[in-house]
């Protein structure tokens, strides 16, 4: 009589991994970390957040603006826009700054209007624009 322990068990065949159905070439890229992708509230594009300026909602006693957060030093929900005009207008238009920011009632933008065009005219006149300086 044969011992239970003295088999060899056998294993079933082995069901194909997705790593042997993936393409080698693909599998021996290097893993790098992408950046990280937000979507502009204006447009409703993608872009890498480096491409992009960070928007936030600023209370005070005359109610609630919207204002550029240089460098991102502010916590709190932020939105995203491309530091061009038209994507402005068409955030202000979907009413989607109060939405993204999750603000309750009206939202002043005109601090932010004002910030923008500061910074397209300094891009228009060759210096260094000042969100390229970001990281």
């Amino acid at each position: 009589m044969a011992s239970w322990g003295s088999a060899t068990p056998v294993s079933p065949p082995r069901a194909p991994h997705l790593a042997d159905q993936v393409d080698s070439s693909v599998a021996d890229r290097p893993s790098s970390p992408t950046s990280p992708q937000r979507t502009c509230v204006g447009c409703r594009t993608r872009a890498p957040q480096s491409h992009l300026l960070r928007v936030v909602a600023v209370r005070s006693e005359r109610g609630t603006t919207a204002e550029l957060d240089h460098n991102r030093p502010r916590q709190g929900r932020g939105a995203y826009l491309h530091p061009v005009m038209s994507c402005l207008d068409l955030a202000e238009r979907r009413r989607a700054l109060p939405r993204a920011l999750r603000v309750d009632g009206a939202i002043d933008i005109e601090p932010l209007r004002h910030q923008m065009q500061e910074l397209t005219e300094v891009g228009r006149d060759g210096e260094e624009h000042a969100m390229s300086a970001q990281k």
